[in-house]
């Protein structure tokens, strides 16, 4: 679309003209604002590699450890590469998470106990603490036996950093039970330029949890992320929000939901963050739904199925779920009686509560990171009776039974891909829930205005009693502060080099505020983001 002075009435005095111009220019910033964060949509792959593989672990096949590895890497269709073999110092058979740049190239992984760069160096040998026992009881042994793997998440306040949510597990004594639980949940942080590691250990959670199973969500807002990891007991989940001042989770208690130990557990968020499912298998078989409010983080309209007289007491099912929520599919293993003697890959719909055999082999699912279709393990005995093994995908994950259509060992592989638990993401295209109350980013201030003739700094950012802002060269400056909304909450000028803003900004709510200043002389400008605590 072209925008010229003929778009305007000509007949119309200067200062409306200027004023019809104006809104002109703000719908072309608009139109502009609009694209690019499409294109920034269109970028976000930071879930697209993930990290498999180890020897195969029931047969005698040559490999040693440290454990051959591979990289799955996702485009936004299928599954672009298979990168192998590797040797990524990274035993994955349990727990694994990888975290890529915005274009799908693998940064950093970890299984929770130790964390790697993208060549396979090792940048934290344990991410625990000291005290807690080595997997095992060997310092050689890093594999970690946890449920659900640890998770990636980028820092919504710096696009240079990352997080790494693990949990820190021991056996936990819940009488009648022990069960593997989190005595900490932590993050280590990481600088993603250099792929280095700033911190770990840093303590969210000092009370026990279910031993790892943290699950994220985009906020509505399209920039946070919402974090949820069950309790020790069926009823507790702790829930916090990341944003740019950090991270703090609150229990919560479910009604309706049993105040009972609980182990081996698995959840899920539906690709388009909807819906959350949570899965126990120990000691009773109970899957929950939830719809999942993106604004206010909490979960609503429960809904109980209960598997026990299917599934085994702490068997591994591990799950995923189809993209559009309405089907589970799950990993079962041998039962010795019926009525579900055959071990196999299960199809569950949440709409009929029926089940339906996809596979009759044992393997994790995985959604892929691209949220179009679910890769499971397999392999199969060629004419010289030795093990091939393969990817299989089912293509159409939403359709019930057979129309899933599922391909058998559609992917030659060299290595075992040790799909024994299915890896650990979030959806980082999820964007902000258009039209809701909390759709404050996708239309409000921007992260920054840069001005090479006008330098300032903010600090400190986060605050909370008061803000300097500190010029280079000192001048007469009009500075005005506004909200998420763009609505001007504070304005004035200043001619020094150093401003403190106290009583100024004492009446502003926690939040994150837009400062803006413009030389009255010359006419430049320039603004950054700050946060109030």
């Amino acid at each position: 679309m072209e925008y010229t002075l003929s778009n305007a009435p000509t007949s119309l005095p200067p200062k409306h003209l200027e004023r019809v111009l104006c809104m002109e220019t703000k719908r072309i910033f608009s139109i502009l604002v609009f694209l690019l964060f499409g294109l920034a949509a269109q970028a976000q792959r930071q879930a697209y590699s993930t990290i498999n593989g180890n020897c195969f672990q029931y047969f005698e096949t040559g490999c040693d450890s440290p454990y051959a590895n591979m990289i799955l890497k996702f485009n936004d269709d299928s599954l672009e590469q298979i990168i192998e073999p590797l040797n990524l110092n990274l035993a994955t058979n349990y727990s694994r998470a990888a975290f890529s740049d915005t274009n799908g190239n693998l940064l950093f992984a970890s299984n929770g106990w130790r964390l790697i760069d993208s060549q396979g160096n090792v940048l934290s040998n344990r991410l625990y603490r000291s005290e807690i026992p080595h997997p095992g009881d060997s310092p050689e042994n890093t594999m970690v036996l946890v449920t659900m793997g640890p998770l990636f998440l980028n820092d919504p306040g710096d696009d240079s950093k990352a997080y790494l949510f693990y949990g820190e597990y021991e056996a936990f004594q819940d009488p009648p039970y022990t069960i593997a639980a989190d005595t900490y949940f932590s993050y280590a942080y990481l600088d993603i330029p250099t792929q280095s590691l700033i911190s770990q250990n840093n303590t969210i959670l000092d009370v026990p949890s279910n031993g790892g199973n943290m699950q994220a969500c985009r906020h509505a807002n399209g920039r946070d992320w919402w974090i949820i990891k069950p309790g020790i007991r069926e009823n507790k989940f702790f829930i916090g929000l990341l944003d740019p001042t950090g991270i703090n989770m609150q229990e919560v208690t479910i009604d309706g939901m049993p105040d009972r130990t609980q182990g081996n557990t698995f959840a899920q968020f539906s690709f388009d963050g909807s819906r959350f499912v949570h899965y126990t298998c120990f000691p009773n078989r109970i899957l929950y739904t939830f719809d999942f409010d993106r604004c206010a983080g909490e979960l609503s309209n429960m809904e109980i199925h209960d598997l026990s007289d299917s599934l085994r007491a702490g068997d591994l099912n591990a799950l995923t779920l189809s993209p559009d929520g309405s089907k589970v599919y799950m990993k079962k293993g041998t039962y010795l009686s019926e009525p579900q003697q055959i071990q196999g890959l299960l199809q569950f719909d949440l709409n009929t509560s029926l089940y339906y055999y996809v596979a009759f082999y044992a393997t994790a699912p995985l959604l892929t990171p691209n949220g179009k279709t679910v890769l499971i393990q397999s392999f199969y005995y060629n004419d010289s009776s030795e093990i091939v093994s393969t990817l299989s995908e089912i293509m159409n994950p939403n359709a019930l039974g057979s129309d899933c259509n599922l391909i058998e060992h559609k992917y030659a592989i060299q290595n075992n891909a040790t799909f024994i638990m299915p890896s650990n993401y979030a959806n980082f295209k999820l964007g902000a829930l258009t039209g809701s109350s909390c759709d404050t980013l996708s239309t409000g201030i921007p992260t920054s205005l840069i001005n090479p003739a006008f330098h300032f700094k903010v600090y400190p950012n986060p605050m909370e009693g008061s803000l300097t802002i500190e010029r280079d060269v000192p001048a007469l400056s009009a500075i005005s502060i506004s909200d998420m909304l763009g609505r001007v909450v504070w304005q004035g000028e200043t001619a020094a080099h150093t401003t403190v803003l106290t009583e100024e900004i004492e009446s502003l709510k926690q939040g994150i505020y837009w400062l803006e200043i413009q030389d009255v002389n010359t006419g430049n400008r320039a603004g950054k983001r700050f946060i109030k605590r």
